[in-house]
């Protein structure tokens, strides 16, 4: 059967779900490694992490073999966002291990969505020639990464290079916890030592009492957070996350001539209607105000 049509799922792959994914992995990633509250960090990561976790199951749901609801467009669509959001979370979590206070069980649920996210990449990959609802497109599909090329032509180099990435990063994570004996994630090879949370005050009374010069080790750990290099690098390397995934992904869209399939079976055109603005788009772009909210510089600059 010929491709007559590439489909799209405005709900899925729509300009409101890209344009609310963005905002928020830019701003809880930022507001992440800029607070300095184990418990402001700790909320901001869970909100990245839940929503990669999420984000990935519903797409291994709606990907059933038995009734597909998204096409290969939507599902590398999908795998373009939970890169982005990984690769952020693989950068921040070791400012939160840093934390005396960090929770080994928020740090478990990082890695659980690292694998959440390669298993849905996985699967898509190696059924992309029979995969979703529009199959007799599949062909026609084209992948972007600085270049452009056909997705089944190249999925063999894909589901190589996650093959490695996986074994690098399950290396890594073995090597921190069986080796190193600490729930941190990367901390011992980046970070050396926890970093107090400033709302301890009765550790900052007790270390104070016994330094009459005015100077103590807990406030040379406050200047070296404030002018932390690390702080530096982790924001450069999420900016340059952000802009290399959100150009590529859009990429995607523009070289992918496709049309939006809207709630029972009607279509609009992309070269007539643009990408649909449906209900299912602009909710989560409201949901974006509080992780926009909670990025407010008033709130991070203070702390």
């Amino acid at each position: 059967m010929s491709c007559v049509q590439l489909k799209a799922n405005p709900d899925i792959s729509g300009i409101g779900i890209r344009i609310a994914f963005y905002i928020q992995v830019a701003c809880l990633s930022a507001h992440t490694i800029l607070v300095s509250s184990a418990a402001e960090c700790g909320n901001a990561l869970s909100s990245l992490v839940v929503t990669n976790i999420a984000y990935g199951v519903t797409t291994l749901v709606l990907s059933a073999p038995n009734n597909p609801s998204l096409s290969l467009y939507d599902a590398l669509v999908v795998i373009h966002l939970l890169t982005i959001s990984w690769f952020t979370i693989f950068i921040t979590i070791p400012h939160y291990s840093k934390f005396s206070k960090s929770q080994t069980s928020l740090q478990l649920l990082a890695i659980l969505q690292s694998y959440v996210c390669f298993a849905t990449a996985f699967f898509i990959l190696a059924t992309a020639p029979t995969f979703g609802s529009n199959k007799e497109c599949n062909s026609v599909v084209q992948a972007v990464l600085f270049a452009q090329f056909p997705l089944l032509k190249a999925r063999i180099g894909y589901l190589v290079t996650l093959s490695i990435v996986v074994a690098l990063q399950t290396a890594l994570y073995y090597s921190d916890f069986y080796y190193h004996r600490t729930p941190s994630i990367v901390r011992s090879s980046i970070y050396r030592g926890k970093v107090r949370d400033p709302e301890d005050d009765m550790f900052e009374a007790s270390v104070n009492e016994h330094f009459d010069d005015g100077w103590s080790p807990d406030s040379r750990v406050n200047r070296s957070r404030r002018w932390d290099p690390t702080v530096l690098i982790q924001l450069i390397l999420v900016i340059c996350t952000l802009i290399i995934g959100l150009v590529n992904t859009e990429l995607v869209v523009a070289r992918n001539n496709t049309v939006d399939t809207i709630g029972g079976g009607s279509q609009a055109s992309m070269d007539d209607e643009g990408s649909m603005w449906t209900f299912g788009q602009i909710i989560p772009l409201a949901l974006t105000l509080l992780p926009v909210w909670t990025f407010s510089p008033s709130k991070w600059l203070s702390s």
